[in-house]
């Protein structure tokens, strides 16, 4: 991620220089866990990239057509922001999405890539401090030093920033950790458009493999963190999303989002907002691959460029174990796909998803009831239920 990062720097730093030259002649075990403070941006482990963009906050303006229309603000995929219309039965799946925090890993890495671009085009640090931070692995503490480098921002405030790096590479073995941190205080910048950001984000990955294994572990976190830029773009975000994955004879997938608060915003116009927000899933394998375990547990109040709320809750929340009918046993017994998830809107419409069970299928489906604002309903059965995150 961070040599990601880099390469990145270079060629908004060339392409800074390029536009300036221009203007002016014209192991798997079970007690694997990760710890994180929000508080402060920290976060430790015991064994356990989006490119700038003018706005960063996924919003846009999309030039008028060819009719002389006047620029329609949009919120980044080409929705209008502030409409006021929903439509849940369209709209739904990209509520749900927003609880899960895929877009605030990718906003994480335009944020520390716009720190990297300050921290490269800076004349020289304010202050250096020696840090380090600790992993367990295999029974055995092992602290890597860091530096803690203070920049001036170009146009007003400084950035911190700490990196740090542990390798560990052996015959049948091999370990790296990336614990990097980005504090902003009163950081004026025009590196990727004119901004003032504040804050802390913060980025752990930790990926380990092994004979027959490898592990993923990571996290993101956002802490009292706001961006506001020029014409009115303002993001903030308090926020935890952390997950791993382990793939052996068999593999497990967890994820999980707590969202206190996320928004993204043009004047009193809002793009997605977030608040109270809990995803927790999980993906499991069992038996070499012949059964497989699922859990979502879902919560929280969206916001879309329509401007109107969505409380959605998981009651309960969703589970299922499905068992190949060839290895079903005493000792492994399905499970059929249960639970709900409701979504109800301020506007009075509403959907509840209801997990049916498909039978001998891998596959997770759910009835879709509708209800529209003018209070008609309709129900669509047996539909496959969303996957999280870039699919969407």
């Amino acid at each position: 991620m961070k040599n990601i990062r880099k390469s990145l720097i270079s060629i908004a730093v060339s392409s800074a220089l390029l536009v300036a030259a221009c203007s002016s002649s014209s192991d798997p075990s079970p007690e694997n866990t990760m710890v994180n403070d929000p508080a402060n941006g920290s976060i430790t482990t015991d064994d356990t990239g989006a490119p700038i963009t003018t706005d960063g906050t996924g919003d846009s303006t999309i030039p008028g057509g060819t009719d002389g229309s006047a620029d329609t603000p949009t919120d980044g995929v080409g929705a209008p922001v502030g409409t006021g219309s929903l439509n849940l039965a369209t709209a739904y799946p990209k509520l749900l999405d927003a609880l899960s925090g895929y877009q605030l890993e990718t906003l994480a890495e335009e944020i520390m890539l716009i720190g990297d671009s300050i921290s490269a085009g800076s004349e020289g640090s304010v202050s250096t401090v020696a840090g380090s931070f600790s992993v367990n692995d295999r029974d055995r503490d092992v602290v890597t030093e860091t530096q803690i480098v203070t920049y001036n921002c170009d146009a007003g405030g400084t950035v911190t920033i700490e990196l740090g790096q542990l390798t560990i590479a052996e015959s049948s073995y091999s370990r790296v950790v990336e614990n990097d941190r980005y504090a902003f205080d009163q950081c004026e910048t025009t590196a990727g458009g004119s901004q003032r950001l504040n804050g802390i984000v913060s980025s752990l990955q930790d990926s380990t493999s092994g004979s027959r294994f490898s592990r993923t572990n990571y996290a993101t976190t956002w802490g009292a963190f706001s961006r506001d830029q020029d014409g009115g773009q303002r993001l903030t975000a308090d926020a935890t999303i952390s997950g791993n994955a382990l793939s052996s004879f068999d593999s497990s997938d967890t994820r999980t989002a707590t969202i206190n608060e996320y928004s993204m915003s043009r004047g009193d116009r809002i793009a997605m907002a977030v608040s109270n927000g809990l995803f927790s899933q999980q993906n499991e394998t069992i038996a070499s691959g012949a059964a497989q375990r699922y859990n979502l547990d879902i919560s929280g109040q969206v916001t879309d460029e329509s401007g109107i709320a969505s409380n959605i809750v998981a009651q309960p929340a969703l589970s299922r174990l499905f068992v190949q009918p060839a290895v079903a046993s005493e000792s492994l017994i399905p499970e059929p796909f249960s639970g709900e998830i409701n979504i109800s809107a301020d506007n009075g419409s509403q959907i509840l998803l209801t997990a049916t069970e498909p039978g001998d299928s891998y596959a997770r489906q759910v009835d879709v009831f509708h209800r529209a604002v003018d209070g008609s309903t309709s129900t669509l059965k047996a539909q496959n239920f969303q996957t999280f995150g870039a699919e969407l």
